[in-house]
Parts: C-alpha cells; sequence; structure tokens
C-alpha cells in the first residue's frame, strides 16, 4: 500500500534530480528490479517483509544496494524479546516488559508495570 509519506518521499528524491519509481513491492516485482534495471533500492516498507530483513537479504541475492539495516540486524530487532534479551546481556537500557499469555497475566503486567504502557506484538 503507498502511503502519503511514501509519495512525498518519492516526489522529493524526483525534486533532487534523481531517477526514483515507485514499485509495488510484490514478490515478483522485487525479484525482477534488478532486470528492471534498477541499480539501488530505497526500502521504506514497513513491518513484515520491510523491516525484518526479508527484502534486505533478496536485494543482497540479486547484489543491488539497499537502505536500511542488515538482513541480521533487521531479523533480530523485529523480534522484540530477543532483542530485549540482546540489550539486557549488553547492559543497555531498556524499559520493564512482560509476555502476557492469558488476560490473567496481562492484568498482572498492568499491575506490576503501570500505566501507561505500550502492548506489541513480539515479531511485527
Amino acid at each position: 500500500m503507498t502511503t502519503y509519506l511514501d509519495l512525498l518521499l518519492l516526489a522529493a528524491l524526483q525534486r533532487r534530480g534523481v531517477r526514483a519509481e515507485g514499485v509495488d513491492a510484490t514478490p515478483a516485482k522485487i525479484l525482477a528490479l534488478r532486470s528492471d534495471g534498477f541499480d539501488r533500492i530505497f526500502n521504506v516498507l514497513h513491518g513484515t517483509g520491510g523491516e525484518d530483513g526479508v527484502v534486505s537479504a533478496a536485494m543482497s541475492l540479486l547484489e543491488l544496494p539497499c537502505t536500511g539495516s542488515g538482513v541480521m540486524a533487521s531479523a533480530l530487532s523485529m523480534d522484540k524479546l530477543r532483542t530485549k534479551r540482546l540489550w539486557r546481556g549488553a547492559d543497555l537500557p531498556t524499559p520493564a516488559y512482560r509476555i502476557p499469555r492469558s488476560a490473567q497475566e496481562a492484568k498482572r503486567a498492568v499491575e506490576e508495570l503501570g500505566l501507561p504502557l505500550f502492548v506489541k506484538p513480539n515479531n511485527q
């Protein structure tokens, strides 16, 4: 899905003289980028596929430079629990968290952490 911000970014690149095109990020389109004449990718995909390292991996296989973090960093950062564990293992500050698996555990998490708080899926 193309967003307003995607269109603004594309227009800004074009105004700066960059020969840029928006591409519908279907698997077939992504795999055809090199044969379609693209020589680098400005990845603005959000969420699964865009931020989890999948597109970065495809660009690496196609030998196309791509913005964003590398495959491993993208995949790791998409997994919030693994990222929390990595940060804590490196003594980096990160807010307290819980992984409730039931309504009762969710209620207990609110009691322990207080409000407001963020609730996010682990791998999205």
